[in-house]
This record gives C-alpha cells, structure tokens and sequence, in this order.
C-alpha cells in the first residue's frame, strides 16, 4: 500500500480512482471520504479530488473565427502525436520525422508538401542624392 497522489472522478460520477504517481497504482474508493481515511490511515498528504469533466472535444459550438484543423489521417495523426492516448512515443515519433513521414515545421506530410521557390535577396536601393535645400526654422 502506498500513498496516492490524484485523486479523480470516475466517469460514472459514482466512484472515484486514487493514482500514485510514483508507483503507477490505482486504488478504487466508493466516497472522498473513504479515500481520505485511506491517506489518513497510511499517514500520507491530503490530496484535492478532481470531478470528472467531460471532455467536449469537437463540440464547439462558439464560433471562433479560427480555423480548426483535421488531420488528414486521424490514424497516423493519433500514433505520432504526444496528446494523443495512442501515442507510441518519443521514438516513434522522432522515427516518423526521420522516415519522412512528417516535417517538423509543417502541419502536411512531406510527400504532399509544396517546395516555396526560395527568392533571390533583392539589392539595397541607392541612398537618396544630397541635396543643397536646407530649410531651418527658427
């Protein structure tokens, strides 16, 4: 038994599921309270619970005026993409760039992406001519 350091709602809004973060274990509690004699009993630190939020991803509803970006494929997006629970981490992603499959600097894969022509550095206009019209107010 170890002292837990989250504390969050269940999905069912019923139960509530203490993690240690050191440990990666996960103890189910039917009350904040039987939780918190748990911690008690083991002499740990107080822990603030987290309700459960329902993520509301792809709900938005409020016009932003900003575009919102789809991956062309989800699946490979959810692979290679950290925020993603599907992640097959660091390597996989960094294999990914490595293999061409994405840019770093770009939001399309390599393949479909278009190469800017690089412009030639335009030269400095002359400076201006002297000229011998002084005006001074005074």
């Amino acid at each position: 038994m170890a002292c837990l350091d989250e504390l969050n709602q269940s999905a069912d809004k019923q139960t509530w599921i203490g993690i240690s973060r050191t440990s990666g274990d996960m103890k189910k509690f039917e009350s904040i309270s039987q939780f918190q004699d748990y911690q008690q009993a083991l002499g740990c630190a107080p822990v603030r619970p987290s309700p459960y939020v329902e993520s509301n991803a792809g709900k938005n509803t409020t016009p932003t005026g900003f575009l919102e970006f789809k991956p062309r494929d989800p699946d490979a997006q959810s692979r290679f993409d950290a925020t993603s629970p599907q992640w097959e981490g660091v390597k996989a992603s960094d294999e990914a760039v490595k293999s061409g499959m994405f840019i770093p600097d770009s939001a399309e894969p390599a393949a479909s992406r278009e190469r800017k022509p690089q412009g030639s550095v335009l030269p400095q206009p002359p400076p201006p001519a002297p000229t011998n019209d002084v005006c001074s107010i005074q």
